[in-house]
């Protein structure tokens, strides 16, 4: 595994904890009820349909 690679998984790894302690302070929830895997499902999903969404304005505008 590259240097990079290891790299990339760190970040993304720290990117879904700050999600989880951002939803956390803002709901008022312990971060230990938190789960990591949901959090990363939920992201993931929020990727996509955001992607979804983006494409889907894309073709709906006239003259392109």
């Amino acid at each position: 595994m590259g240097l990079t690679e290891i790299l990339s998984y760190l970040l993304a790894y720290n990117l879904i904890r700050f999600r989880m302690l951002q939803s956390g302070m803002a709901t008022g929830r312990d971060l230990h009820s938190l789960s990591f895997t949901i959090t990363q499902q939920m992201l993931a999903a929020s990727c996509l349909l955001g992607a979804v969404m983006k494409t889907t304005e894309e073709l709906s505008t006239p003259g392109q």
